[in-house]
């Protein structure tokens, strides 16, 4: 595919799965504990869908209960029923949604297309940065670093990124004759936290002395 075409493409998105969130948010008012935690405000495309949903937010924060009515009257309080489509709009969200079961699948959905529309924002400003000779290379590299970074995430980096952590355990042990003593030493890697528990136990098992520290790889 030729640069031309991928820039006449419409960001990822998809509009039914926006539609389900808000739908299972307005029948199950328990849905935005979830929803709060996975999805930002930006995650929705359409600005009616960013309203409804910042407005169910809100009265989260509030400490009252977001469900249909609650949700058209703050946005009615707030001036900003009509700009969210308006009670016929809200009516039919509730109205076509059956049920929450499947609020898990739409937001994988939607935060799946809002990191791919987050990682095409990071192209085009790493474009920009790369045609901005007024930057010195060492800066260019630390502002692109930066906004990787911001992609990636602090709290969920990629399997790819994350490092490995070697264990080291030894068992000291003596000969039959007690004179000689030697050591036995073996390592092995983990790849997460969990996997480091499991290994951990299994040493503290066998009595065995151990040591934690990144792998070089």
């Amino acid at each position: 595919m030729n640069n031309d075409k991928i820039f006449e493409q419409i960001p990822p998105s998809n509009i039914d799965a926006e539609l389900a969130v808000l739908g299972c948010l307005l029948l199950d008012p328990n849905s935005i504990k979830l929803l709060k935690k996975a999805l930002p405000v930006q995650a929705f495309t359409l600005k009616a869908h960013q309203l409804i949903y910042r407005a169910c937010l809100d009265i989260d924060n509030k400490g009252q209960i977001c469900d249909f009515l609650s949700v058209c009257n703050f946005l009615s309080d707030q001036k900003l029923l009509d700009s969210s489509g308006g009670m016929t709009f809200l009516s039919k969200l509730l109205n076509s949604t059956v049920s929450a079961t499947n609020l898990d699948r739409y937001i994988a959905i939607i935060a799946d297309k809002y990191r791919r529309r987050k990682l095409i924002e990071l192209g085009h400003k790493l474009t920009e940065l790369g045609y901005d000779t007024s930057i010195d290379l060492a800066d260019l590299e630390q502002k692109v670093n930066g906004l990787t970074s911001q992609w990636i995430g602090k709290d969920t980096p990629p399997a790819s990124a994350a490092r490995k952590i070697k264990i080291s355990f030894s068992r000291s042990f003596t000969s039959a004759n007690e004179k000689e003593k030697s050591e036995l030493c073996l390592s092995s890697e983990a790849d997460s936290i969990s996997e480091v528990s499991d290994l951990v136990g299994d040493l503290v098992e066998e009595g065995l002395a151990f040591k934690l520290y990144p792998s070089e790889e």
